[in-house]
């Protein structure tokens, strides 16, 4: 016993001596630092000795701030999914939440007596998305928001009479940033309500979280160079900055830098409540700076600590995959889940795991003949193309290249397979010979996948062209002579090729598709099929002449257009055997026999064919209440009328599968070997339509009309995966590393050491404990680049979203009115209360929510966080009594739609300014984003405002898109025709336009 217990000592004191890294959001008080650290905050002397931990809790708990008197810690936690303000005394004890609404709450510091916290939160009162700042009290009660316009980070002075903040979002991980999204630094005058801005000279790059000290300086953190006069954004010049704190006189001048750091990696300081001493993160650890002396002494803080979580989890996953692809007989699917390959029944049968390892394995691709299971993985510390058997036996690399790996696909006789890579090269692999060798290759981008012809002798893919436009080419499958299958003239584009099982055509997807476009107005994509051979007959002409060609018909016992008949299987793959396929092509005039399939009102966006070749089926993506929607239809060759199989659900909150409408298209078509039912993927989810054995494929219009019932089933099966979360972290980092690597559009990137990078900030996943943390330390690795558009970004999972609270608004706003009840201040227009038969109007008093009874000052948010049932009843009175009120019941909206009626009032408030300043001759629109939505509704206004004499063009808060195109040309149109019947006005042409006077 003895000898053990000295060699465990000594392990305690290794283990108990160990510094940390990833101390976050310091905050000073009185000798004391507040930080927080694997999602708990803590408190250690200001030398590091003796840390404890505050809170110790399964949420995260963040942003730590200090009371002036030192009494309390506020801090944000997301302990019901969403970050709320909560504080906890100083010394431990209870947390008690403060605020209830279901948006972000930051905490940012205190007001001066301590009697408030303030926060920033983006709940809209600006503009939806935009951040505010508000206090909310100690003692409980509804949050009120600062006079600021908005703003995102700030702090009184010590004597109250002046709030210095940024105005504006910032992107706090970016570093060496100039230009006009960079944090400004504003003074407001909080008695007079005035503001300035402090602005030093040449200097346009950031002023980061502004503190008030208390020797008539302000602080802030910049990474501004001795000389920005001469600075061009991006240079080299600017790509050696790097953060430290700043200060500049409370009443402007020239800005003097305090500390003087080397790494860039200063975030998030504070100042204590006398203006004496500011806390910053740097380096991933914790720094002090003295104001009086201007010395910076680090803070090295011992912690042994367990984490929060096991190290170790079995997850167990229900009917959830990244991807998938039929097995030979389609009675089994590989499917990926979390970074592992599974083999699963499609109907009932057992689980079998094909992968198991830390690494993550995704895009599994059977092989023909039903032995291999190709797959990608990043199990040698790069993505690397691997086969194994379903039972995990034979596993095999068999590529060797630093690249991204995509769109495995076997050769019919399981000999060979393609895949492309990010080198822009589309490879093949021959498993007798060991050997890889390129048989395509683009300048432009990537290979956009490949799809070899059933006797694989031949490969079709698509390559992009020097503007940006993807065409389809033939070559043979060991290279050679590539032949493009249409022209520029009759075809601008064409992409997604796909062989038909008999070896006669070749399908692909075909429009006005570019690279770089955004023509949002019209449909663009459709199914396009081309014969490789000659035609004798039109294909589109569906009649029958003569009875000589309606026997022949019957002779081949052809069912109708369309039609399975009862107990009829469909013939060729479908069938027993594969025939054997020889594919000839006449290349010569293949332009001209390509024949446009579907004419859909919405872009087609993914094709299968079935075994047959008889039957093809395709996705259409539209829009439904501004959401995308896809659609699953079916068509024959010889159709004239497609068939809606099915349409994605709208993956509402808590809906199986739920998630991003982007993320519930159905994609990853694939038929069964008897042609009778559909696979695809939606969302997460593996699904199952059957067309049954009379489905209609598609027929003539009358036979088409008949309304059909399609059974969709969401394919059933439970895997268990084994999760290291550190190890999973590390994964995740790397794979984030070289995704930039290989992606980023400078390969020189912006002049960024990205392999020091690597080795800065990999180190930091030991001190990590959860997901928001590793995004943030992945965050600061990219923002070295400085390149907007970037970052990264992950969706809830499952259990988080069952537990995040949702905030739901009745539709109408209120404030707290002298008579000690709420009062209705505003009705939002086509609103859930904007309804004759809800008895609510601006003016009436809210004397209660759901039976709770409302006072003025009462945090209202909890009631309207925690809705019981699908309506909201309030108790309303036009006067603040009891006595003679009404009880009124809404149906609440959620935050999507909420923010929608936030927006339409917004726009509507600045379109009457506009038109009462201007004596209505000045039109007003907005663009609120540049999607098809956004192109549809500046189309509409457009000819709303066609008569004005001027027009307002409003972009602000407008986060990006792709139709600057289609508005640039609408708005550079001129009048070219005037068109006026008698007695009538006069209709300009174009009609969507506004003429400017050139």
């Amino acid at each position: 016993m003895k000898k053990l217990l000295l060699p465990l000592l000594l392990l305690l004191s290794v283990l108990s001596s160990a510094e940390v890294k990833v101390l976050r959001h310091p905050s000073y008080h009185n000798g004391k630092v507040a930080f927080s650290y694997l999602g708990d905050i803590w408190v250690a002397n200001e030398d590091g000795s003796n840390p404890q931990r505050v809170t110790d809790h399964r949420a995260r708990d963040i942003y730590p701030r200090f009371s002036p008197d030192g009494k309390w810690i506020a801090f944000s936690s997301n302990r019901y999914g969403n970050y709320d303000v909560f504080v906890i005394a100083a010394t431990g004890g209870t947390a008690k939440q403060l605020t209830y609404h279901s948006a972000n709450d930051t905490v940012v510091g205190w007001t001066p007596d301590s009697k408030h916290v303030i926060f920033q939160s983006a709940r809209g009162l600006m503009f939806p998305g935009i951040p505010n700042l508000y206090e909310v009290p100690v003692a409980g009660g509804l949050e009120q928001p600062l006079p600021t316009d908005w703003g995102y980070w700030g702090g009184y002075s010590a004597d109250g009479s002046r709030f210095v903040f940024n105005r504006h979002p910032m992107v706090w991980w970016r570093q060496h940033y100039r230009g006009s999204y960079a944090a400004d630094l504003w003074v407001m005058d909080v008695k007079q309500k005035k503001f300035h801005q402090l602005a030093d000279g040449d200097y346009k790059g950031n002023y980061f979280w502004p503190m008030n000290a208390s020797d008539g300086f302000i602080y802030f953190v910049s990474d501004r160079l001795t000389d920005e006069s001469h600075v061009k954004p991006g240079s080299k010049e600017v790509m050696k900055s790097v953060n430290n704190l700043w200060k500049i006189p409370e009443g402007g001048g020239h800005a003097v830098q305090v500390t003087h750091h080397s790494t860039g990696r200063l975030f998030f300081p504070s100042i204590s409540a006398d203006g004496q001493t500011i806390v910053y993160e740097e380096d991933a650890g914790l720094w002090k700076l003295d104001t009086r002396t201007g010395r910076s002494t680090p803070i090295k803080i011992d912690i042994s600590s367990d984490d929060k979580e096991n190290d170790f989890e079995t997850l167990t996953v229900r009917n959830d995959t990244d991807g998938y692809n039929l097995s030979p007989s389609t009675k089994r699917a590989a499917v990926s889940v979390h970074g592992e390959i599974f083999s699963i029944a499609t109907d009932w049968g057992d689980v079998q795991r094909v992968t198991q390892s830390y690494s993550r394995e995704t895009g599994p691709s059977w092989s023909p003949d039903g032995k291999w299971i190709a797959f990608i993985s990043d199990n040698s510390g790069r993505e690397e193309i691997w086969v194994a058997r379903e039972d995990s036996s034979g596993l095999k690399r068999i590529s060797d290249s630093d690249t991204e790996k995509q769109a495995i696909r076997w050769a019919p006789d399981s000999k060979w397979l393609v895949y492309t890579a990010s080198d822009h090269k589309l490879y093949r692999y021959d498993f007798e010979a060991g050997k890889t060798t390129v048989i395509a290759s683009s300048d432009a981008g990537n290979i956009l996948g490949a799809h070899i012809s059933p006797d694989g002798k031949w490969v079709a893919f698509a390559r992009l062209d020097s503007d940006l436009r993807p065409h389809v080419y033939i070559v043979a499958s060991t290279g050679g002579s590539e032949h493009h299958i249409g022209d520029d003239e009759r075809l601008f584009s064409e992409t997604t090729p796909v062989w038909t099982p008999d070896g006669k055509r070749l399908l692909f997807l075909a429009g006005l598709a570019q690279g770089g476009s955004a023509d949002q107005r019209r449909p663009q994509v459709q199914l396009y099929s081309v014969s490789l051979n000659r035609e004798e007959k039109n294909p589109a002409d569906h009649g029958v002449d003569d009875e000589e060609q309606a026997q022949a018909a019957e002779r081949l016992n052809r069912p109708q257009p369309g039609l399975i008949r009862e107990g009829q299987a469909r013939e060729g793959p479908g069938r027993g055997e594969p025939p054997k396929v020889d594919v000839k092509i006449d290349f010569d005039g293949m332009n001209r026999r390509a024949r446009q399939i579907t004419y859909m009102s919405d872009n087609v966006t993914t094709i299968a064919v079935s075994p047959d070749s008889r039957l093809y089926a395709f996705v259409t993506i539209g829009g439904q209440d501004g959401r995308p929607v896809s659609t699953l239809h079916t068509i024959a060759e010889d159709s004239i009328q497609p068939t809606t199989v099915t349409a994605s659900s709208r993956g509402g909150e808590g809906e199986e599968g739920g998630g991003p409408p982007g993320e519930r298209l159905i994609n990853s078509l694939e038929f069964s070997k008897d042609g009778r039912t559909i696979y695809f993927m939606e969302g997460q989810g593996l699904y199952a339509v059957d067309l049954g054995p009379s489905a209609p494929a598609g027929g003539r219009p009358a036979a088409a009309g008949a309304a059909r019932s399609f059974e969709r089933r969401r394919i059933s099966f439970v895997v268990h995966v084994e999760v290291d979360h550190r190890q999973e972290r590390k994964q995740i980092f790397e794979e984030s590393w070289r995704i930039m690597k290989d992606r980023f559009y400078d390969a020189r990137m912006h002049g960024a050491d990205w392999a020091r990078a690597r080795t800065t900030y990999g180190p930091l996943m030991e001190y990590v404990s959860d997901q928001e943390e590793m995004h943030n330390i992945i965050s600061q690795m990219i923002g070295e680049l400085n390149a907007s558009h970037t970052g990264i970004s992950s969706q809830p999972s499952p259990e988080e979203r069952e537990r995040s609270a949702q905030t739901r608004f009745p539709g109408f706003e209120m404030e707290p009115d002298s008579s000690g009840y709420y009062k209705v201040t505003t009705i939002y227009k086509d609103g859930p209360a904007d309804k004759d038969y809800v008895h609510i109007s601006a003016g009436d008093y809210i004397l209660a929510i759901d039976g709770h009874e409302l006072k003025s000052g009462d945090n209202y948010w909890k009631y309207l966080t925690s809705v019981r049932g699908a309506k909201i009843e309030f108790m309303v009175n036009s006067r603040p009594a009891a006595e003679g009120a009404w009880m009124a019941k809404v149906t609440p909206v959620n935050t999507v739609a909420h923010t929608t009626l936030q927006y339409e009032r917004w726009v509507a408030q600045r379109r009457a300014i506009v038109d009462k300043l201007s004596n209505g001759e000045i039109g007003y629109l907005h663009i609120r984003s540049m999607n098809a939505p956004s192109l549809r509704r500046f189309e509409r206004d457009l000819v709303e405002n066609h008569y004005k004499k001027a027009l307002v063009i409003d972009q602000r808060f407008n986060p990006g898109g792709g139709i600057d195109q289609e508005l640039l040309e609408i708005l550079s149109q001129r009048q070219y025709q005037v068109t006026r019947l008698r007695d009538s006005v006069q209709i300009t042409r174009p009609h969507t336009h506004f003429l400017v006077p050139w």
